[in-house]
C-alpha cells in the first residue's frame, strides 16, 4: 500500500496541498524500481501489484522504455502464472497498459482502449476479502490519473 500513497502524493500534491503539508515518511523509490519484485507462487498478485506501482513511478519520472520493460513483464504474468478468470480486472488494465505502451506513452496517440475500458466498467470492483481481488486503487481511477499525468 505505501508505493501506492505514495504515488498519490507525488501525483497529487499541486491538486491537493494537504498532501503537500503531511509529512513524509521515508519512501525510497530507488529501491522500489531497483530490487526484484518475488513473491511465492500462491501470492503472484503482490507482484502484480508491485509492478504496477513501478510503472506509475517510472510514467511520472518519464522512464517510458523502463516502463515498457515492465509492461511486458506484466503481460507475462497474463500467460502464466495468474488466471484470467481469477484477475480479470487486472487483465483488463494490462490490456489497457499495453495499448499506452504502443501509443508511445501519448495520449492522444491511443486506440483500442474503449473495449478494455468499458470492461472494467462492466465488472465493478468488489472487494470480498481474497487476494485474487486486491485492487489498491480501482482501476478505471488508476488509468483517468496515468493519463492525466502523461498530458
Amino acid at each position: 500500500f505505501n508505493i501506492y500513497l505514495n504515488y498519490l502524493v507525488e501525483a497529487l500534491h499541486d491538486e491537493q496541498p494537504v498532501l503537500s503539508a503531511q509529512r513524509k515518511k521515508a519512501f525510497r523509490i530507488n529501491r522500489l524500481l531497483n530490487d526484484p519484485v518475488l513473491f511465492p507462487r500462491n501470492q503472484r498478485i503482490f507482484t502484480a501489484l508491485v509492478l504496477l506501482g513501478q510503472i506509475l513511478f517510472l510514467l511520472k519520472k518519464k522512464s517510458f522504455t523502463q516502463a515498457t520493460e515492465r509492461i511486458d513483464r506484466l503481460k507475462g504474468y497474463t500467460t502464466q502464472p495468474l488466471k484470467k478468470e481469477d484477475h480479470p480486472r487486472l487483465f483488463q488494465f494490462i490490456r489497457l497498459l499495453q495499448q499506452l505502451a504502443k501509443a508511445e506513452f501519448q495520449p492522444a496517440q491511443l486506440s483500442g482502449t474503449e473495449k478494455y475500458l468499458q470492461r472494467l466498467h462492466d465488472m465493478p470492483f468488489l472487494y470480498r476479502g481474497d487476494t485474487k481481488d486486491l485492487e489498491i486503487l480501482p482501476y478505471e481511477h488508476l488509468w483517468g490519473m496515468l493519463l492525466q499525468q502523461l498530458r
